[in-house]
């Protein structure tokens, strides 16, 4: 593992591996063609996709985004304010978050890929007010010509927030 950037994994991503400072817990799973064809591949290279996207989430290089996420992203998640604001959006809740908890670490739990669609189960761990606080959450990404178009979130709010108040609260 590279202590500087969190690597501990690798991901096939066209053919080649490339290091992604996201800890996956389990082998990433692929659901078969049920057609013969090229499915798997595809799903490989979105499962790549997704998470490099979680990857910038933990490192700031919101330039990163830039291959893998469509100008006009639609972010269905009630807490992002960003969500229904493209790319840019998107950009401006990473760097929001980063500012707020610059220790921000995600490890990718499970990952499951089928036609355009990933789905990633994952947890957040941070510094909250000088207390490691842990947020898990899953994501459903859908994929267009090798590009999220279309992300829903989904986090335990409930839990994070009763990790993050104060004892006399």
């Amino acid at each position: 593992m590279d202590g500087a950037s969190g690597i501990d994994a690798t991901v096939g991503l066209g053919g080649t591996f490339c290091p992604l400072p996201v800890r996956l817990v389990r082998p990433v799973w692929v659901a078969p063609d049920a057609h013969g064809g090229q499915s798997g591949i595809v799903s490989d290279q979105n499962k790549a996709a997704a998470l490099v996207a979680f990857e910038v989430w933990g490192s700031g290089e919101l330039d990163r985004l830039d291959a893998i996420v469509a100008p006009d992203v639609i972010h269905h998640d009630p807490y992002d304010p960003n969500g229904s604001h493209g790319l840019a959006g998107m950009k401006k809740s990473i760097a929001t978050n980063r500012a707020a908890y610059p220790d921000l670490r995600i490890t990718v739990e499970d990952q499951i890929a089928e036609a355009d669609r990933v789905a990633t189960r994952w947890t957040a761990a941070m510094t909250h007010d000088g207390r490691r606080v842990t947020l898990k959450g899953i994501t459903i990404d859908r994929f267009e010509d090798g590009k999220i178009v279309e992300a829903w979130r989904t986090i335990d709010m409930l839990s994070f927030l009763r990790q993050a108040k104060t004892p006399e609260e």
